[in-house]
């Protein structure tokens, strides 16, 4: 598995933490964009940001 990324890791905890939506996620956490921010959700995580966020609210 790739070694996660400082921003990715971040995304999560703020994910997780917040009710934050993902486009303001993605721009705290140096992303240029929610695309760009999902596109590296999928290839680390193999999950989206939303759909990670909707599995930690099912827990």
């Amino acid at each position: 598995m790739a070694r996660e990324s400082p921003e990715v890791e971040r995304a999560r905890e703020l994910l997780s933490g917040t009710a934050q939506s993902l486009e303001k996620i993605a721009m705290r956490c140096g992303f240029f964009s929610r695309q760009q921010m999902a596109r590296a959700f999928e290839k680390l995580l193999h999950t989206t940001p939303a759909a990670f966020r909707a599995q930690l609210q099912n827990l």
